[in-house]
């Protein structure tokens, strides 16, 4: 919309062409809105690749599972699962009351490793 101004020049109104332009914005958002979740809806088979709320399978498990672990078997089973392809061997496992720690050496430089499996959960902790 125009009208004449004091000179006879024409002024456009300020006032439709903001109204205009929210409403264009409103139409805009409400209609990206309902495709994303028409969208969502659609595609419940995504799964994203980082495991948020979820668990990753790895060659040791789903990781951040907890698993309970009981007896010295299921923690050296756990360790040589860890340490399959490298040059560390089981030196000793003590049993404590809330864990056992696991006593490694690398088999090519000597080096000694200490490391905690929790019993409560199956994690495996270096503590060295």
């Amino acid at each position: 919309m125009t009208d004449t101004g004091k000179g006879g020049e024409e002024v456009v109104r300020q006032s439709s062409c903001r109204g205009i332009k929210r409403h264009t914005l409103l139409v805009a958002v409400t209609m990206a809105a309902l495709l994303y979740s028409a969208l969502c809806r659609a595609a419940p088979m995504y799964q994203p690749a980082v495991p948020f709320g979820g668990y990753a399978k790895d060659r040791c498990g789903h990781y951040g599972a907890r698993s309970v672990v009981t007896d010295r078997k299921q923690a050296e089973a756990i360790v040589t699962a860890l340490l399959e392809d490298s040059n560390w061997e089981i030196e000793t496992i003590a049993e404590r009351p809330r864990y056992f720690r696991v006593h490694l050496k690398d088999s090519r430089t000597g080096q000694q490793q200490v490391v905690i499996i929790d019993k409560s959960t199956g994690r495996v902790r270096p503590i060295n």
